[in-house]
């Protein structure tokens, strides 16, 4: 089963610091897949950021450069939720967010900032 997990404010506070509590938690829930709404563009930054940070992932899934509003970024987040068929568990600070995974049916929909 995949856990899907933010990272702005999830993982990582002002993009780079880490929250630790967080990160140890989802370090054990293999596979991990990072959906961000960070556009593709800042790629190689937050690679290194989550490096840094020592998370451990399976995959990094960022939002299209094409893509440019809040709204927009969180329809992406979304639909990419979507395509994976495995996802039982996912994180995000935000409630928006939160309310769209469950309503694309993500059995364990959590708020990092209760873990």
């Amino acid at each position: 089963m995949t856990t899907i997990c933010d990272i702005d404010d999830t993982l990582l506070r002002k993009g780079i610091y880490p929250i630790q509590n967080v990160i140890d938690i989802v370090n054990k829930m293999q596979p991990l897949i990072l959906i961000t709404g960070r556009n593709e563009s800042q790629r190689a930054r937050t690679v290194d950021s989550l490096k840094a940070a020592g998370v451990r992932y399976t995959k990094l899934l960022m939002v299209p450069d094409s893509v440019t509003t809040p709204q927009g970024r969180d329809q992406y987040k979304a639909k990419i939720a979507s395509s994976i068929p495995d996802a039982a568990v996912a994180i995000d600070n935000d409630a928006k967010v939160r309310g769209l995974y469950k309503r694309i049916g993500i059995p364990k929909v959590l708020d990092p900032t209760k873990m």
